[in-house]
C-alpha cells in the first residue's frame, strides 16, 4: 500500500533553506491524525512540527475544510498538506517522496 505524507518529501528542501521560517500547515479533520482538539494536533500535525523544530523552522496551523486545503495547497496559500494519501492524480499538483 503506498501511502505517503506529503511533508516528507518537503523536508530536504527545508534542510537547505538558511534562516528559520514560518510555514502554514493545512489542518483538516482526520483524526487522530489531524485533530484540534489533541494538544499536539494530532500525529501527523506532531510529526511535522518536529521535523521542521530540527531544521529551526515553526509551523502555523490553518484550520479549513479538506476541499479547501486541497484548493488552497494548489493556490500555494499553505506550504504543507500533512497526512496525504497517494493517487497519480494528486502528482499533478503534489510532491510526494520516495516510498519508505
Amino acid at each position: 500500500m503506498k501511502t505517503l505524507l506529503l511533508t516528507l518529501c518537503l523536508f530536504s528542501c527545508l534542510a537547505q533553506t538558511a534562516s528559520a521560517a514560518v510555514y502554514k500547515v493545512a489542518a483538516y479533520a482526520w483524526e487522530p491524525f489531524i485533530d484540534a482538539n489533541r494538544d499536539d494536533g494530532g500525529v501527523s500535525m506532531e510529526v511535522v512540527r518536529r521535523a521542521l523544530e530540527t531544521q529551526g523552522h515553526t509551523i502555523e496551523a490553518v484550520s479549513m475544510p479538506w476541499s479547501r486545503s486541497l484548493v488552497m495547497l494548489e493556490k500555494n496559500e499553505v506550504d504543507i498538506l500533512p497526512a496525504v494519501w497517494f493517487t497519480e492524480e494528486r502528482t499533478k499538483t503534489m510532491n510526494y517522496s520516495d516510498e519508505l
